[in-house]
Parts: C-alpha cells; structure tokens; sequence
C-alpha cells in the first residue's frame, strides 16, 4: 500500500501541490517503513561487528603463539614482564606479527590476555546489566535468589542480554533448560556466571553467543544444534571458550556449524561429542 500511494503521489498531475491528508499518509507510512528496516540494519551492523572481532580474536591468538615459538617460551606466561594489554600487543607489532594494535569492534568491549588460561579473550565490560527484581520479571526472567540462578525465561525478545545481578543478587548459574525452546537468535551472558546448565539454550536458532571470562563450566547440550526431535537448532560458526572454563559438557555444542575453535589451556575435561557433526578442520 505505501509503495502504490508514493507512485500516486509522485504521478499526480495537479501543480498545486498535496493535500494535508495526503502529506500525513506519507509520513506515516514512512514512520512504519523506518520502524521495521532501521532495527534490521543495526542487527546487521552488530552481527558484523561480532564477527569483525572474533577474527580479530583469533588473529591475536595465532600471532601470539608464533611469537612465542619464535622466542622459545613455553610452561610460563608469554608475556611475562609485559604489563598492559596495549604493551602486549605492542610487543607483537614490534616483532613484525601484527599491522597495529587491534581495537574491539562491539560497544564496551576489549581484547584482554587472559594468563591463567594463556590466550587473548574478550571482555565485555558493559555485559551484564543489573536488573531490579520487577525489571526482571517484566524481561521475563525467573530467578531463585537463594540460588542465584536463573531457572526460566518466558519473554519475547530474540535477542537477549542476561542481567549480572538482579535485585542485588548476583546471577552466578543459568539453569537446566531455561533458555530452551525459545527461538532466540543471540545472547550475551553476564559477567558473574560461572555455570551454564545442561540443555540451557537448546532448541533456538542461535548464529551468535558472548560468554563471559567467569564461566567454568557448560553443561551438556547446552548449545546443541537441531537434534532429532527439536523444533529449532542453534548455528553457531564460531564461539570463544573463555579462559577459566574447565570442564565441557556432553554434545554441549554438538551439530552446530564451528570452522574453527580454540580451547583455552585451563580446560581440563571435554567430554564425549561436545564438538561433534561440526565443520572444524
């Protein structure tokens, strides 16, 4: 309708110009036009910039470890010595492995070397919004504070920011299925988790995931793609395992579609087809 009434305006034969009603239809129909496209792009526009960094990310990663067969350093840290995140890259850029230093792409967010897990993750330092208790329940999360989890999830945004504290209370677990079944398309988990549940965000339609340098475990299926009597599967290309995780559950990111993955050295136990019916090489 607004295309055809925008071709009978510009068609109009009458000189005298348009009409008042004629002049609210189209900027009314232009309000509807910028209110479904301008959110798409930005979607776009943060998908790309998440995607810009974890190729920064991995560039970063594989620069290091050839700096550090280069000199000879293994059993300590790398850059041991070197005190800032911006002097360590420095240092790869004065060894001729990088242009320049890399800066994040996605709002509140930086590369840091993680030296427990000896590899450059991603912080989000704005992730993890605090939520009052009321906010909460209107977002549609469910969370026991005596446990600090969060057990369910009953709203309608498909692209979800879980809260780092609610009412005060520290999130510190993501339940067993909370997230499951609900068709979301991205997630950036809070600073403060450190356990994602078994089958957590099973059945949704992931393409991108932010966990947080707190995490250290992930439960079985947590992640999994489309499996026999699901209705919906993640497809996640790529994922950023943070530096403290120890322990991967069972086919927790199973029939997804990763190329390329690294596991952090504090990694202790990957269980059976946690990566399996992927495109790693």
């Amino acid at each position: 309708m607004g295309v055809f009434m925008i071709r009978y305006l510009c068609g109009k034969k009458n000189k005298k110009g348009f009409t008042l009603i004629e002049l609210v239809v189209v900027i009314a129909i232009l309000g509807v036009i910028s209110s479904i496209a301008i959110p798409r792009l930005s979607g776009f526009s943060e998908k790309a910039r998440v995607k810009a960094d974890e190729a920064s990310l991995s560039t970063l990663n594989k620069t290091t470890s050839i700096y550090a067969a280069l000199n000879n350093i293994s059993g300590e840290d790398i850059f041991a010595g070197v005190p800032s995140d911006d002097s360590r890259m420095s240092l790869l850029v004065s060894n001729g492995l990088l242009g320049e230093n890399i800066k994040a792409q996605q709002k509140d967010t930086k590369f840091v070397w993680d030296i427990g897990g000896q590899l450059w993750t991603c912080s989000h330092e704005g992730a993890g919004v605090s939520m009052t208790e009321a906010e909460a329940e209107e977002k549609g999360f469910a969370f026991s504070k005596g446990t600090g989890t969060i057990t369910g999830y009953t709203g309608s945004d498909k692209n979800v920011e879980i809260p780092s504290k609610i009412g005060g209370v520290d999130v510190t677990t993501i339940g067993e299925g909370a997230f499951k079944d609900k068709e979301l398309e991205s997630v950036v988990i809070g600073e403060g988790v450190i356990k994602i549940g078994e089958d957590a965000f099973r059945g949704n339609k992931l393409t991108d995931i932010s966990i947080p340098s707190t995490v250290t475990t992930i439960g079985d299926y947590a992640f999994i793609g489309k499996q026999y009597n699901d209705s919906f599967g993640n497809e996640l290309e790529s994922v950023i395992i943070p530096g403290n995780v120890t322990s991967i559950g069972k086919g927790s990111f199973k029939y997804n579609k990763l190329t390329h993955l690294e596991i952090p050295g504090n990694v202790t136990t990957i269980h059976t087809d946690a990566f399996a019916g992927n495109k790693l090489t």
